[in-house]
């Protein structure tokens, strides 16, 4: 058997599909976004699994408690919007294949992590801050210190981190 691709009905076919992604693009509770930008943010490599987690996404500041297990809802630990336009522009800048997976101070053991996932659109990087003061995922750092509770604050000295990077004889 033989089959004929009939022009009229593939133009038709194709105009169909097309008309029906740029209106699911504007609708939204369909969640493809090219331009979506998150950040993932925890203070342990197991806090991305379960824990609790800092997600930053446009304006949505959201701590979560990951349960780790499908049959256990996770839940919303605090939640508030950001305008916070500067920071959001920078963090949507930055391109994922231009950052390391691992950003250290070498001469120092412990202390400050940071583990970031970052999503843009269909890509994802996991990221390490060890010890180390990175300017984007930093200003997020203290815009989340500034608009959470006490309990929620994370460990950041950014001055410290800087200070102590500078007089690391490993890097120099």
């Amino acid at each position: 058997m033989k089959f004929k691709f009939n022009f009229s009905i593939g133009i038709f076919i194709i105009l169909i599909l097309f008309v029906f992604c740029i209106s699911c693009a504007h609708r939204e509770d369909v969640k493809v976004n090219c331009d979506s930008t998150e950040v993932i943010l925890s203070t342990s490599e197991h806090d991305l699994a379960f824990g609790i987690q800092y997600i930053y996404k446009d304006t949505d500041l959201i701590i979560l408690l990951k349960r780790g297990h499908e049959e256990l809802d996770d839940s919303i630990l605090f939640q508030k919007k950001i305008l916070e336009p500067s920071l959001l522009s920078s963090i949507r800048k930055i391109s994922i294949d231009s950052l390391n997976p691992l950003y250290e101070n070498p001469c120092i053991v412990g202390g400050t992590e940071i583990y970031l996932i970052v999503k843009k659109g269909a890509k994802q990087k996991l990221i390490k801050l060890s010890n180390y003061h990175h300017p984007v995922f930093g200003e997020l750092i203290e815009l989340i210190n500034q608009n959470v509770p006490s309990e929620f604050k994370i460990n950041y000295d950014k001055q410290e981190l800087i200070e102590k990077y500078k007089d690391c004889d490993l890097v120099k």
